[in-house]
């Protein structure tokens, strides 16, 4: 007996294959989740890695001598006419110092003189969070980090060290995480927070003890 329904008709109450599309449209919706997934895993991994790189970083630096040399010359009885024991005089300031240079990033810093640079202080900063951060390359990571050093009234004149005691802050800069998988679903680049860790004022001094 011939069947006298029209093709176009037995083609739309045919419903083979439909597992196979099915299967098509929600593997990709899976695959797209579980990638997207591991990739934000993976980009929280690296902001912690760069704070945690930014603790260390900070660690070292509170003990060791400072990118800006200044911090530790500076003598409020021999610059500024004080007697042992007076409170520093100098304005609340900032130094910021990345690869290459020191400079006042806040306040008024004229009182301290020119702050210097000390490259291998920098330096050893660097490869102590470096570590910590493989993912990214040593010379990004060396343009990236930057140090400060905040006077906020700590310390006096003729102190045993250093007469200025500043807040000492390490961090990483404009540090980003590039989406792969997802980046075929409008996902692009993903800014990493800026990792800052702040401690005050240890020694200063590589030597010491």
């Amino acid at each position: 007996m011939t069947d006298a329904t029209s093709f176009p008709q037995r083609l739309l109450r045919d419903t083979g294959g439909a597992s196979m599309i099915e299967f098509t449209l929600v593997v990709w919706m899976m695959l797209g989740l579980t990638f997207g997934i591991v990739e934000i895993g993976i980009a929280m991994w690296q902001y912690t890695a760069t704070v945690k790189a930014s603790y260390q970083g900070v660690r070292v630096a509170v003990q060791s001598d400072p990118v800006a040399p200044a911090i530790t010359t500076y003598s409020g009885v021999l610059d500024d006419d004080l007697r042992p024991g007076q409170a520093l005089t100098l304005p609340n300031f900032t130094l910021r110092c990345t690869s290459g240079a020191c400079t006042c990033a806040a306040g008024n810093c004229s009182g301290l003189g020119a702050p210097g640079y000390d490259a291998a202080a920098f330096n050893a900063i660097v490869a102590a969070m470096r570590p910590m951060m493989p993912f990214v390359s040593a010379a990004e990571l060396t343009q990236r980090v930057f140090v400060e050093y905040n006077h906020v009234g700590l310390g006096f004149a003729g102190r045993p060290g250093p007469d200025v005691v500043p807040i000492v802050s390490v961090g990483v800069n404009n540090l980003t995480y590039d989406f792969v998988v997802m980046g075929a679903f409008g996902l692009g680049s993903w800014p990493i927070a800026v990792g800052r860790a702040t401690m005050p004022a240890e020694d200063l001094d590589s030597t010491w003890p």
